[in-house]
């Protein structure tokens, strides 16, 4: 109540003290052509059906990207089920195993393996391959007296087919520890390294830009007579980040030329015309990276939730209207800042080179307008509010 009390004293203000009178010719040369009833009406349809237009676009691109969203998501109801624990193992050694004479049965029985194309070689990974199908083949978490015919057969034909490609290698096979079988798949399958990953590359975005402010909303929402649309525009970047672990990354954007702005479609003096501001920035972001969904064999992509902050200073401004074009930039600040929400789908398309498509949403927390001899900054509270569609490439490297 108090701000309307203020706005309605100046504007009394203004208006009395406004020394401009038109020319007292001015209305007998447009009362003739003015009908008042039918120019409404047909300004009011006009905006009503592009309002339709509009709505009818956005709710298509909306449902478009929520089934692709739904496409994309798959969750399996068991990524990797978990293993029996037994408290006893057979633990056997490569000097040990070379050292045992396969069993004897009373019939021949042709034993099968899942895969005999055993890689031979004395390195570590050769090895973790090979024992990761020791592990997954053969029943080695189980006490020896529990195992039967079928098991042993299995295990004196690996025996003797690790022999054949390991004569010269001492790294045990399976270590006599205590270890269950779920920590020596772990190890396996995630080797120990110290080395932080890093990634760079280059980020692209188109952006759709808003100025919120109460005219901003109203013309939005309640207007038949003006209408506001958001700055299209695209930037590029560069972009840097850390992985934090498995789930956890940083990351910083820097865009040097990052442009916001909106369009007033609008009456003035008369004439429907567009009026058009952009304003310049240079911008700094800072976002973590949550990775909640990670890819697999059976999920190729991994999902991601963007959450961080931006900061901008302010270069040049621009308004245009009625063939004229002025320069704003003393109404406005010269910083902004706000938050980043976003959603980030990330795959590999080759080895150390990632893709991924973001979309985000940047609201503004900063009163960007600064205020002007015909509009003080308190009757005009100005937001940046953005939404972007993104595709950046990095490459990552280990240090």
């Amino acid at each position: 109540m108090a701000d309307n009390n203020k706005f309605s004293k100046w504007y009394k203000e203004r208006i009395e003290s406004n020394p401009e009178f038109p020319p007292g010719h001015v209305w007998e040369d447009i009362k003739d052509d003015l009908d008042i009833a039918d120019t409404w009406q047909r300004i009011d349809q006009k905006f009503t059906r592009e309002k339709r237009i509009r709505t009818y676009i956005f709710s298509g691109i909306a449902a478009a990207a929520v089934f692709g969203f739904l496409l994309l998501v798959d969750i399996p109801p068991v990524m990797n089920p978990a293993l029996p624990d037994y408290s006893d193992e057979i633990l056997i050694t490569e000097k040990q195993s070379s050292e045992l004479s396969p069993v004897v049965f009373d019939q021949e029985e042709e034993v099968a393996f899942p895969d005999k194309n055993i890689v031979h070689g004395n390195d570590v990974m050769a090895q973790r391959i090979r024992n990761k199908e020791m592990i997954e083949s053969s029943p080695v978490n189980r006490p020896l007296e529990k195992l039967n015919t079928a098991d042993l057969k299995r295990i004196n034909s690996k025996i003797r087919l690790l022999n054949e490609g390991n004569e010269s290698s001492s790294m045990p096979l399976f270590a006599m520890t205590g270890k269950t079988i779920a920590e020596t798949e772990k190890e396996i399958s995630e080797p120990v390294n110290s080395k932080n990953t890093y990634y760079f590359g280059l980020s692209g975005q188109m952006n759709n830009s808003l100025m919120l402010s109460n005219k901003t909303i109203y013309s939005i929402n309640e207007s038949p007579y003006s209408q506001v649309r958001p700055q299209q525009s695209g930037r590029i970047g560069l972009v840097a980040g850390l992985k934090l672990s498995e789930r956890f990354g940083a990351q910083a954007e820097f865009y040097i030329n990052n442009l916001k702005g909106q369009t007033f479609r609008e009456y003035r003096d008369g004439e429907l015309i567009d009026n058009q501001i952009q304003l310049g920035y240079s911008s700094l972001q800072l976002i973590s990276d949550y990775k909640f969904i990670k890819s697999s064999q059976k999920l190729s992509f991994s999902h991601h939730i963007l959450l961080g902050v931006y900061g901008s200073y302010l270069k040049n401004a621009s308004q245009s209207y009625l063939m004229q074009e002025e320069d704003p930039l003393s109404e406005y600040k010269k910083f902004d800042a706000g938050f980043i929400i976003g959603y980030s789908l990330q795959t590999s398309i080759m080895q150390n080179v990632n893709i991924s498509a973001d979309l985000r949403l940047d609201p503004g927390i900063i009163n960007i307008y600064e205020g002007s001899s015909y509009l003080p900054k308190e009757f005009n509270r100005t937001y940046n509010s953005s939404f972007l569609v993104g595709l950046s490439f990095t490459y990552n490297f280990q240090r």
